[in-house]
């Protein structure tokens, strides 16, 4: 199953109910397991983000839906990305040609 890295930055509303965070956070990982998608990791981070999910789904849709419904909330903004082992991305490389 593919693997995802699921970036979040805290927006003003987030940051005023920061207190919450942890709850919400639990509620997170239950959405996404309704949704497909397999939260491994979740991680509370510093720098340019403030927290981060290593995730499994079964393709990209799947992870965009549920990234969008964590937008809808407000809370928080997040983006992801598709992660490759290094065997995965040899094999992209070799089809360079």
């Amino acid at each position: 199953m593919p693997t995802y890295f699921i970036l979040e930055t805290s927006t003003a509303a987030g940051l005023s109910t920061v207190r919450d965070a942890p709850r919400r956070s639990t509620g997170v990982v239950a959405a996404g397991k309704k949704m497909g998608v397999d939260i491994k990791e979740f991680f509370y981070v510093t720098g340019p983000f403030d927290f981060i999910m290593k995730a499994e789904a079964a393709d990209d849709e799947t992870v965009a839906a549920f990234v969008m419904s964590i937008n809808a909330g407000g809370n928080v903004t997040a983006k992801f990305h598709r992660a490759y082992t290094p065997e995965a991305w040899t094999a992209l490389v070799q089809r360079l040609g």
